[in-house]
């Protein structure tokens, strides 16, 4: 048999590939230990929230060694009221740290320091770093007492069966919440209801659900009145209530509810029922 010859490029491919191999590794290893791209500075975006997020350990570690991922997940398990954190490295030696902030958009009737935003994530409410919602003013520690009528926030009533133990960064699905969160957007989105504020919304039975109303400050005098509206059709059940409110505006003092759930709104007075045919 004859001797197989090993050819010069089978011979030297290898050693070549291997010799590549071993000075990426020795770059890499420089990059990791040269002081230069060492973390010097944390770049926060967000004056307030750099006072409760200290990420001061990362300072002096390589900065592309530092897993980014890794990080954004712990400091959103923290802080729940972020619902998303960016970190980005500056080079050669700098981390910025940006935070985007939940929008509170209700409140929980059984522990008023937890609010809802517009997903269904429930997460604690600092009043200190609160930003005014367009047409939903916030007021200042407003959501630290117990009383409802102390808050500018619409509160949810009925979920006491449905949330037994709060957890803050838990987003909740279920159709009860969600019945009360699609209110509260149609109604701030309505040119005649975002007028009146929502001071409570009750769906614990969520096809007798309702709406407790009173009229924004800036207006007029405080009024209250209740709007049985049920479930689904929610923009057009609000549709018919602008039409009634602006219908009887001059009286709305002598209504006590108004119910929506049937195929013709019932207005109910202070002491009659009146059935409204449209």
């Amino acid at each position: 048999m004859k001797k197989q010859k090993i050819s010069f490029r089978q011979f030297f491919i290898p050693i070549i590939f291997l010799a590549i191999f071993f000075v990426l590794g020795y770059i890499w290893k420089s990059f990791n230990n040269y002081d230069y791209f060492k973390l010097k500075e944390i770049v926060y975006g967000n004056i307030i929230d750099a006072k409760k997020v200290n990420l001061s350990y990362l300072i002096g570690k390589n900065i592309f060694s530092i897993d980014l991922e890794k990080e954004l997940e712990f400091v959103l398990g923290l802080f729940p009221q972020y619902y998303k954190v960016r970190l980005t490295r500056v080079l050669p030696n700098r981390l910025f740290v940006d935070f985007l902030r939940r929008s509170p958009m209700a409140v929980l009737n059984q522990c008023r320091n937890f609010t809802f935003d517009d997903s269904g994530a429930l997460f604690y409410f600092d009043s200190s770093s609160a930003q005014p919602l367009a047409g939903m003013p916030l007021r200042t520690g407003a959501l630290t007492g117990a009383v409802g009528e102390d808050l500018e926030l619409p509160v949810i009533a009925g979920l006491e069966k449905k949330i037994l133990r709060p957890k803050p960064g838990q987003r909740y699905d279920f159709k009860e919440l969600i019945l009360a969160l699609n209110i509260i957007k149609i109604a701030r989105a309505d040119k005649i209801v975002k007028n009146f504020k929502i001071k409570k919304i009750d769906v614990a039975s969520p096809f007798s659900a309702s709406i407790f109303f009173s009229r924004q400050e800036l207006l007029a005098a405080p009024l209250a009145f209740e709007v049985k509206i049920g479930y689904g059709n929610i923009k057009d059940k609000l549709n018919i209530l602008s039409d009634l409110v602006m219908q009887g505006k001059n009286e709305l003092d002598k209504i006590e509810y108004f119910d929506l759930r049937f195929k013709e709104p019932v207005v109910k007075l202070r002491n009659i029922a009146l059935s409204v045919k449209k």
